[in-house]
């Protein structure tokens, strides 16, 4: 058994820009596609039809950025998931792999800002889904999404980031935080892209010139013996403006 899964932030529901992102998606063939900014669902229904694939949206806003995903194996159930902290709501995808078995897949968008604040509402955001992990026990299961959090260890080029991102770091005295993902890390679940690329970047933003890595899949802690690849998307050249954001896909095989 083979399974792809890819994250894509696909930028302000990706309009304009649909045909570049389904040509990145059927290149990468992913088996399922989390994708971060979907604005209008009819969009990600016209993608998923060109690419003869499932879908879904989390709720949210009628014209805000909502969590969507894409499914190719057969769906056995989704929801959408929200605690007191949620910025945005997660998508709790279940699908049957081809050997029969099940697995769940959620896709996040944490709150975005780099400032102490908006680190510290990261962490309640990741605490409260693996609360309803703990109490859902899903069996095995994948996290991924933009979670607009740097990993303990991760190299930042902040050198060349917008003069907005600098001032928030201007206030915090240069200091780069590394706490949201810190709770994922300490319950087990593997950063599938840092186990096999231990000195490699990974760096997903901006697509164009990438200089921070934002884009995540996290594996809890049985299913991450059968990881076999996690790699940034680089391929083909469309995705370089199809979104702002490179796609992570990763791939586990029994």
């Amino acid at each position: 058994m083979t399974f792809r899964l890819m994250t894509y932030n696909i930028l302000d529901g990706g309009a304009g820009r649909e045909a570049a992102l389904t040509e990145v998606i059927r290149t990468a063939a992913p088996d399922v596609v989390v994708m971060p900014e979907v604005m209008q669902p009819t969009a990600l229904e016209r993608m998923a039809s060109d690419l003869g694939m499932a879908w879904c949206v989390a709720r949210g806003p009628e014209r805000g950025r909502k969590v969507g995903a894409l499914s190719r194996l057969p769906v056995l159930g989704w929801r959408s998931l929200r605690s007191q902290w949620t910025w945005r709501e997660c998508v709790e995808v279940s699908v049957r792999l081809s050997s029969g078995q099940p697995l769940t897949i959620y896709g996040l968008h944490l709150v975005a800002f780099h400032s102490w604040f908006f680190e510290w509402w990261r962490i309640l955001e990741v605490r409260g889904l693996l609360e309803h992990i703990r109490r859902a026990a899903p069996g095995p299961h994948l996290l991924a999404g933009d979670f607009n959090a740097i990993a303990p260890g991760d190299r930042v080029a902040w050198e060349a980031t917008p003069l907005w991102v600098k001032a928030q770091l201007w206030f915090q005295a240069g200091r780069v935080l590394r706490w949201a993902l810190r709770p994922l890390l300490d319950a087990g679940y593997v950063d599938c892209f840092r186990a096999l690329h231990p000195r490699d970047d990974g760096f997903t933003l901006p697509a164009s010139d990438p200089k921070v890595r934002l884009d995540y899949v996290f594996a809890d802690p049985a299913l991450s013996a059968s990881l076999r690849e996690c790699r940034v998307v680089t391929q083909p050249d469309a995705v370089k403006i199809a979104s702002d954001h490179l796609p992570v896909l990763a791939e586990f095989t029994n």
